[in-house]
């Protein structure tokens, strides 16, 4: 049994926990459809019901409906008797500066999660109103947040991440670039007539009928003079997972959907197959995963394009985390039961059969 100066969160309680899934698509204002959104919504409704949560989807909030979301369900009384809490919120995003000295050398920048009505929230705005003084049900408990949404402050500025190098395929391997993990990126100032703001071509093929393209989860911002550092405002016992770092673009294509949401995606799948490995893995190893599976990604635009000078840059996400302890994803006993129960009806209904 866990005890209190146990190293691992006590994921022995009766409910796994909340899931709530915020996906906007369609936006009043120009920045449009999010197409591939609804693959991420489906594959993450799966998965999350899988390791055993319940889900709470939305779609297409604005603003301060999604303040209302998650200030109504941080008073579920389900949250005293759960492990943990996700909260996944895929939409259009930006960097905004926050009220600071602006005779200071620098200014306080702090990601915003934008509404389908165009205006915006801030993310620690919506971390908050789970954290331990808040919710109460939550306090002591691992809250995880994944957000899928740009983090740029202007179209004039940013990080187009950084340049892989070529590098010789082990044998029998597909032959690909690598990431170099020594190799640093540089910040980029790129003008608006080179870099479009919404769409980038990805993986074009000539033959192909059904061309999928690469689109950029960012809303419309104006410009600004200097480059600024992002202010870092974190909860105890809390994971926050962004698609891109801080200056760059959440990429999210047509077809798969967006780059960190299908790779988190793909990588819980993969462990919650075997539930014995899913038991024995810290979920930040997961997450590490996840990171390692978004850097082997890569921009692929034909080379009549306008964007081919970004042929083989990637976007990088990251995660920051003030977690107190170990994260191991128990199966509940219930949820055994279950299966023992559906083995050994099935086994004698082979019986009966043979």
């Amino acid at each position: 049994m866990d005890s209190s100066d146990s190293i691992t969160y006590n994921f022995g309680q009766a409910e796994r926990g909340i899931a709530l899934l915020i996906h906007n698509k369609k936006f009043e204002s120009k920045d449009g459809t999010r197409n591939g959104d609804e693959l991420d919504r489906r594959h993450l409704k799966t998965i999350f019901k899988e390791l055993g949560f319940k889900i709470l989807s939305f779609e297409d909030q604005k603003a301060d409906e999604m303040l209302k979301i998650a200030t109504d369900i941080a008073k579920e009384s389900v949250h005293e008797k759960s492990d943990c809490f996700v909260c996944v919120v895929s939409s259009h995003g930006n960097e905004e500066q926050t009220k600071s000295d602006t005779h200071q050398s620098t200014l306080e920048r702090e990601q915003e999660i934008m509404g389908v009505d165009g205006k915006g929230i801030k993310t620690s705005d919506l971390v908050d109103i789970f954290n331990d003084n808040n919710c109460k049900g939550l306090s002591g408990k691992p809250k995880f947040f994944f957000i899928q949404a740009c983090r740029v402050s202007g179209i004039r500025k940013m990080d187009e991440g950084y340049p892989k190098q070529n590098m010789t395929p082990m044998k029998g391997s597909h032959k690909q670039d690598k990431v170099d993990a020594t190799t640093k990126g540089n910040f980029l100032h790129v003008s608006n007539n080179i870099i479009p703001h919404h769409r980038r071509a990805f993986d074009h093929e000539k033959d192909s009928a059904d061309a999928i393209y690469e689109e950029i989860d960012t809303s419309d911002t104006d410009d600004d003079e200097d480059l600024t550092y992002l202010k870092a405002k974190y909860q105890k016992n809390t994971v926050i997972m962004f698609a891109a770092l801080s200056g760059n673009y959440a990429v999210r294509t047509s077809g798969k959907g967006g780059w960190m949401l299908n790779e988190l995606y793909k990588c819980l799948a993969k462990y919650a197959k075997d539930g014995r490995k899913l038991e024995r893995i810290n979920f930040l190893e997961i997450l590490t995963e996840v990171l390692a599976g978004i850097s082997e990604k890569t921009f692929n635009p034909p080379k009549d394009s306008k964007e081919y000078h970004l042929n083989g840059h990637f976007s990088p996400a990251c995660f920051t985390h003030c977690l107190t302890k170990e994260v191991y994803f128990k199966k509940k006993s219930s949820l055994r039961k279950i299966k023992q129960v559906i083995s050994k009806a099935k086994k004698k209904v082979t019986e009966m059969l043979f």
